[in-house]
Parts: structure tokens; C-alpha cells; sequence
């Protein structure tokens, strides 16, 4: 558990030892993504367990604020009382909910700073991006 009570950020992590990935890619924020610096980032992610770090960070996160159950529920309410009547519409409507102001299933604000530093963390392993006004 982190400092707040929530699930731990992951530790510093270790760059891919695979010689086909570069061990960091360096980008800047202004710069988009080439097919090919997107390939070798995801690439970096997978090899070095990256990935699997965020998203085991993210659904402690969301178990932990209730968030997973909330969607469940209104899925099945939504399912029981015909607003939905396939997977499709239902992913649809859950959707919609989630990023409506006061939604049913809105993700706290405290989840999604803090699984934005946990990405950032990662990502600081694989990429060095350099920010144009130092950070600030």
C-alpha cells in the first residue's frame, strides 16, 4: 500500500536487456511519434514488464475506490432494466457514464494523477523525454 493508503507505485524500473530494443528511446514532448519510436517504446514496455506494472497498479487503484463494482452494478442495471440490450450498446452507455460529471462510475481524480505518475515512472525507464521548459 503507497503512502495515502492506495496501492504502492511500482519501484524504479529496470531497462529491457534485448539488444533488438534500444534501452531508452529519447523523444520530446512536441514531437509525435513515429510508427517506428511507437513500436520500439511498446516493444520496451512488453519486454521489460512494464505494461503488466501499470495495469496491476490501475486495478488496485480502482478496486480500492469501489470503482470495479460500481461498473459492475450499473451494468447490470442497465441490462435488467433495457437500456441496454447487447455488448455494444452496454460498453457504450457505461462509457458515456464514466465521463459524465457526477457519472455513476467516474473515475476518482485521485486515481487518474496517480496512474498518470505511475506511467510516467515506467515510461522515465524506457524513454527519456525532454521537457522544453525544464519540467516546470
Amino acid at each position: 500500500m503507497g503512502a495515502a493508503g492506495g496501492p504502492a507505485a511500482p519501484s524504479k524500473t529496470t531497462k529491457p536487456a534485448s539488444a533488438a530494443v534500444p534501452s531508452k528511446v529519447s523523444t520530446t514532448p512536441t514531437a509525435p511519434l513515429t510508427p517506428q519510436l511507437r513500436s520500439d517504446i511498446n516493444a520496451a514496455m512488453i519486454a521489460g514488464g512494464h505494461i503488466e506494472k501499470i495495469q496491476t497498479y490501475l486495478l488496485a487503484a480502482l478496486q480500492s475506490t469501489g470503482w470495479q463494482a460500481s461498473v459492475r452494478s450499473l451494468c447490470l442495471e442497465m441490462l435488467r432494466n433495457g437500456e441496454a440490450s447487447d455488448y455494444g450498446v452496454l460498453l457504450k452507455r457505461i462509457r458515456e457514464e464514466c465521463r459524465r460529471d457526477g457519472g455513476k462510475c467516474k473515475v476518482e481524480a485521485k486515481v487518474v494523477d496517480e496512474g498518470i505518475g505511475v506511467v510516467r515512472e515506467v515510461l522515465g525507464g524506457v524513454v527519456n523525454v525532454v521537457e522544453p521548459d525544464g519540467g516546470r
